[in-house]
């Protein structure tokens, strides 16, 4: 049977996804399926559209509000939120914004990880930072000659002959003195690993990353990440240097020493030579300068063995290239440093983005140390470009959040954000302050992010021991802070104000099934999707209430039909979709990403007869069936229509296949691919779940019954609030009222259960709000944060009454039973209340309530 909104679903339809107001359901629901099936070919458009017309129109599958507001319009941007990159320049930024301009402009939502590492910078032989990117034919760098007069690398100018973008395979080595992410045709100075040497440096040769095992050891200088300065770009900088040129002479005995190693770098003299010499003197390093014999190239001599082992620990230098043909026992320039380090693991995390740059002097592949570029600087960090002071990451967040305002002041959408920040990075304290002042980023949700380089679980372990950190930059440690201090801080500005959230962005990297290829960067607003960047949601829900049958069973047939049939229909939008940025397109093409998601999980359980904080069994039987119905679609989507761009088997390999798939759908994939990278997440779904008159997403019911304040107009032109009551028509259909719990009648424990099971079988991420009762103690939120965070990919909170006044006031279970008694119910509308946290045309808006408005305003905003 067709399904018809009314009241307010029907209000909020017509005013929002229908293309003009005398457009019906069924209309609505023909344009939607004609449009969307217009991806299919080989006459097989006719049949895709008669199902996807059928599922829409009947309300078991709810298409995202994008698809809805767009579909059959010119210029259809069907996709909801995207991820962009940030990079740590002028440029950058000003991609940045311009991305989340145009983005907007069509009706996305952004997130953005505003310490995501730079393209590689080079310094051009006038000593300007440029992006290999931006590089141009003809243009000057300070180059490398691999082989100058028998000498071995030495820096001279270099042109420009050609900037190719290229991919390369890449891969993380990790050793007992740290790791190093490089390229598959990085060369290292290694060894196979022998139980003695006849000699000093026997051995050793130059080994490709993608040719190394664990059965090698590393030629191994100094520890890499010990920063000495704190100037992090001329250090990384200078780090380059001494990987790319520096040598260390061959050692001397002495009378009082048995080794005494020198340590040189050379270049002719110029604006560069100058630069080097600069960067030593503001390290306090002595030094010399040697001119080579029949030669005009110079070389900075470290003066003494000390200031050569100085060098070594202040620059994040891996190795050093041997002068010549040599190896010898460099490395004993620490008498208590081996000359080799054992590599411990090789990860291949997949292709990367480089540039095959040729020049004068030589060809070769950009930076393939990741730990050479720099994420968005922290605030107070010299710019050696301009000589200024950069400004840091949350001034770029104030830009962005300041573009918002003007496209509202302009009349456009409410811009919808995501800022978030890493944990250890330097201006993370800021961050977390940023938005207790309601003045401030009112456009954006923010989160701290939880990384491989202060994983969920070592964190949990350093608060409850309290235990220091380091925030870091540019790879070493700016200063040290408290792990608990800092804990507490985030829990407490939690409790106050809903924010920051954390996300787990080592959970979700490591579970991601495309680890191989890009990494994780930041989530979409609402926090329902792990995205690489220029990533994007596409996104639709299963109205689980309509698989409930009269004698309260699930439709399991019904079910998986729906599934497969909404799978092609997302499938099909990406193919279809009007992109906002050719970076977007080109990644959906490799990736396939879907957001097929849930939405009426408690209107689906009361019609059940069951209580929500007592379902986790079914719930987890339920997200079982889902997550099989909608792999084994994408695995025959693949065989119609192929596979993701970007897939192969390592697919399989990734957290989620191994620990989540079934036996036979990893040997499905196994043998014929996958269409889709991820497939399935769960949304807020507030505006689109209101227009199905269920709960939304997996969020149990707001109230059964609660007080609704409204502003009122009166005759003479003033203004009143007035309240009404409103009780659930549920109550109509349940023979026991105890299975229709509130948000606020469900301990916060049973709330991250269920986030945690639905978590287990969800490839993208979950979105949910943890409600906490106004007197919740913030001690006990901290203790449970800790106890839930390394099993999600994300957590957010909301207490009562933690944003002043607010237009819903919950009624406990035991009084609306009485009220239901002597009242007839007022609405026939479900959970008015999540209008505050809805996605108007689908794009995850996010509503803050300033504290200065009038109390009768913020009830207006809300309704």
């Amino acid at each position: 049977m067709n399904y018809k909104p009314e009241g307010l679903a029907e209000t909020i339809f017509k005013e929002r996804y229908t293309i003009h107001p005398d457009e019906t359901w069924e209309e609505a629901s023909k344009r939607l399926a004609k449009h969307v099936s217009s991806a299919e070919v080989n006459g097989d458009k006719p049949i895709a559209e008669e199902k996807f017309y059928e599922e829409i129109v009947t309300n078991r599958f709810m298409p995202g509000g994008r698809i809805w507001y767009g579909s059959g319009r010119p210029r259809a941007q069907l996709l909801n939120c995207f991820v962009v990159p940030t990079r740590d320049s002028r440029e950058g930024w000003g991609t940045t914004i311009h991305d989340v301009i145009v983005i907007s402009g069509m009706g996305g939502g952004v997130g953005i990880n505003c310490c995501m590492a730079p393209s590689t910078l080079v310094l051009t032989q006038d000593l300007n930072w440029v992006r290999l990117s931006q590089l141009k034919i003809g243009d000057k760098l300070v180059g490398l000659d691999e082989q100058h007069e028998g000498a071995g690398r030495h820096l001279r100018p270099a042109e420009v002959l050609a900037a190719e973008p290229v991919r390369l395979p890449s891969y993380k080595i990790k050793t007992e003195k740290g790791e190093m992410t490089v390229s598959s045709v990085h060369p290292l100075l290694a060894r196979k690993i022998k139980k003695s040497y006849k000699k000093i440096g026997e051995g050793f040769n130059w080994v490709e990353a993608q040719n190394l095992t664990d059965e090698y050891e590393i030629a191994f200088a100094a520890d890499p990440w010990y920063g000495g300065i704190y100037n992090a770009l001329d250090q990384l900088w200078m780090g380059g240097i001494l990987d790319g040129e520096g040598c260390l002479s061959a050692p001397k005995a002495t009378s009082t020493r048995k080794y005494n190693t020198v340590l040189s770098v050379g270049q002719n003299q110029g604006p560069v030579f100058d630069r080097i010499g600069k960067i030593l003197d503001d390290t306090d390093i002595k030094y010399t300068i040697h001119k080579n014999q029949n030669s005009n190239c110079y070389q900075y001599r470290m003066a003494t063995k000390w200031d050569s082992m100085k060098a070594l620990r202040a620059f994040p230098t891996t190795r050093l290239w041997p002068k010549r043909d040599t190896v010898w026992e460099g490395a004993k320039i620490y008498g208590k440093y081996s000359n080799a380090v054992k590599v411990q693991s090789i990860e291949f995390i997949g292709e990367a983005d480089l540039i095959a740059l040729e020049t004068s002097t030589k060809t070769f592949i950009g930076d393939g140390f990741y730990q050479h570029n720099s994420p968005i600087r922290p605030r107070g960090s010299r710019i050696s470009g301009t000589g200024g002071i950069a400004t840091g990451a949350v001034s770029l967040m104030h830009m962005i959040n300041a573009v918002g305002d003007v496209l509202v002041g302009g009349g456009g959408r409410r811009l919808a954000l995501m800022l978030d920040l890493n944990i250890t990075h330097p201006d993370m304290p800021e961050f977390l302050d940023a938005k207790l002042d309601r003045a401030e980023l009112t456009n954006a949700n923010v989160s701290i992010i939880v990384d491989k380089k202060l994983p969920s679980e070592t964190l949990v372990r350093k608060v409850r021991k309290g235990e220091n950190f380091d925030l870091m930059w540019g790879g070493s440690p700016v200063r040290k802070v408290n792990a608990k201090e800092i804990w507490e801080k985030i829990v407490t500005n939690a409790w106050t104000s809903g924010e920051p959230g954390i996300l787990n962005g080592d959970l979700a990297n490591k579970e991601s099934n495309i680890w191989y290829y890009k990494p994780l960067i930041s989530t979409n607003p609402c926090g329902e999707i792990w995205l690489e960047e220029y990533g994007s949601c596409d996104l639709g829900a299963l109205v689980l209430p309509r698989f409930v049958t009269d004698g309260g069973a699930v439709d399991w047939d019904g079910l998986r039909s729906t599934i497969t049939t909404a799978v092609r229909f997302l499938d099909n939008v990406l193919s279809i979709n009007e992109y906002p940025l050719n970076a977007i397109r080109d990644n959906n093409q490799h990736v396939r990403r879907l957001g097929l998601g849930i939405m009426g999980l408690h209107s689906m359980l009361i019609k059940m007869g069951r209580r929500y904080s007592q379902s986790n069994d079914f719930i987890d039987e339920l997200m079982v069936f889902i997550k099989e119905a909608a792999y084994n679609a994408s695995i025959d989507l693949a065989v119609e229509k192929g596979t993701f761009g970007a897939y192969d088997e390592r697919f399989l390999d990734s957290g989620f296949s191994r620990r989540s798939l079934s036996t036979s759908i990893r040997s499905r994939i196994r043998k014929n691919g996958i269409r889709n990278a991820a497939i399935l997440t769960i949304a807020p779904t507030g505006t689109t779940g209101m227009v199905s008159n269920v709960s939304t997403g997996i969020e149990p019911l707001f109230a059964p019954a609660y007080w609704r304040r409204f502003y009122r107009p009166t005759p003479d032109g003033s203004r009143q609030i007035d309240k009404e009551l409103v009780i659930d028509p549920l109550w109509d259909t349940v023979a026991d009222p105890s299975v229709l719990e509130g948000a606020y009648d469900i301990a916060p424990e049973a709330h991250f259960d269920v986030q945690r099971i639905c978590q287990k079988h969800i490839d993208n991420a979950v979105s949910k709000t943890i409600n906490l009762p106004e007197n919740y103690p913030v001690e006990s939120l901290s203790d449970l944060w800790l106890e839930y965070l390394p099993d999600l990919k994300g957590t957010t909170f909301y207490r009562a009454g933690s944003r002043g006044e607010e237009p819903l006031q919950a009624i406990p279970l035991e009084e609306a039973k009485t009220l239901y008694r002597e009242h007839q119910h007022h609405s026939a509308a479900t959970i008015e209340e999540q209008s505050s946290m809805d996605c108007p045309d689908g794009s995850c808006d996010v509503r803050i309530i300033p504290t200065d408005i009038p109390v009768e305003e913020r009830a207006l905003v809300f309704v």
